[in-house]
């Protein structure tokens, strides 16, 4: 068992390796940002376009077109069964009157449309339920259920043309996931063999200690534990320079999405969970430091 002064001397070596390299230890400290830097954009990303989707299925919904001769205490039944569906968010009742009223608002800069209507004898336009659920992935559950009651009284649900736009945006937001990761996997792989290589270096300035080591009875692991503490070390400092590049990106980012996603502040989010994100670049930067010094020295200790 490694005593207090063993590991006194392994955190103390691991310091001066660190030290000892100058030039090695900057190219791996800079492509590991550069991996942090892309595992931080991609959860920019990823919460972007949740926010984004989010936003968007808040506007959509499923329209249920009624029949004009159709009793309004009938429409308010079959709205209070669809309310005690699990999938069902909410559920808007909007008469013909109030439907007409809306469409006058929505248009009441254009004179020959307020025109026409004025010229019609009735209201041309259905009272609807508009249908919100709970999840994008419910509706279809929720259009087969008003399907299968077969109610003489709709006219029609535009379920299927929202389901093309919901599945689209959702196929776009799924690509840009997966590229993400790619670059990532890349750029992480780039790294770790850049890290390897550093510590290969090492291992070999210093192969005449390491053998003195072995002779005398050091574990592999008191051999190992400066290398661990030099890529620990060097994951640490990636992921300051990686937070300290990320904070700007999205100070200036964030204005520029909250134009087109109403209510989603970058920024306030990147604040609120800064010590859930600096972990999770700690501990991947963490990571990719230790694996390839272990990586090395496994290899090395084997060869010797």
């Amino acid at each position: 068992m490694t005593n207090k002064i063993d590991m006194e001397r392994i955190f103390r070596s691991g310091f001066d390796s660190f030290q000892r390299n100058p030039w090695l230890t900057t190219a791996s400290v800079v492509m590991m940002t550069l991996v942090l830097v892309l595992v931080g954009g991609l959860a920019f990303i990823h919460v972007t376009t949740e926010a984004m989707l989010a936003s968007f299925s808040e506007k959509i919904d499923i329209s249920v077109y009624i029949k004009s001769d159709t009793a309004e205490t009938t429409v308010l039944r079959v709205r209070e069964e669809l309310t005690k569906l699990s999938e069902v968010k909410a559920v808007e009742y909007v008469s013909q009157n109030e439907a007409l009223a809306r469409f006058k608002d929505t248009h009441k800069d254009n004179a020959l449309i307020l025109n026409s209507l004025a010229e019609l004898e009735k209201n041309p336009l259905q009272a609807t339920l508009n249908i919100k659920a709970r999840e994008t992935g419910q509706f279809e559950k929720i259009s087969e259920y008003l399907s299968s009651k077969n109610h003489p009284f709709i006219d029609k649900i535009n379920f299927y043309e929202n389901r093309l736009i919901i599945e689209r945006l959702s196929a776009i937001a799924g690509g840009v996931r997966s590229i993400g990761i790619a670059v990532i996997l890349l750029f992480a792989l780039i790294a770790i063999i850049i890290a390897f290589n550093t510590i290969r270096l090492a291992i070999y300035s210093k192969r005449e200690e390491i053998q003195i080591m072995k002779l005398v009875g050091a574990s592999h692991w008191y051999i190992r534990g400066p290398f661990v503490v030099e890529g620990v070390l060097q994951g640490v400092i990636s992921t300051l320079i990686a937070l300290a590049f990320l904070f700007p990106i999205a100070w200036v980012v964030s204005p520029k999405l909250s134009l087109f996603i109403s209510g989603f502040d970058l920024m306030q989010y990147f604040r609120d969970n800064i010590f859930i994100f600096s972990a999770m670049l700690l501990v991947a930067g963490t990571m990719l430091g230790v694996s390839s010094s272990m990586i090395a020295m496994r290899r090395y200790l084997k060869e010797v």
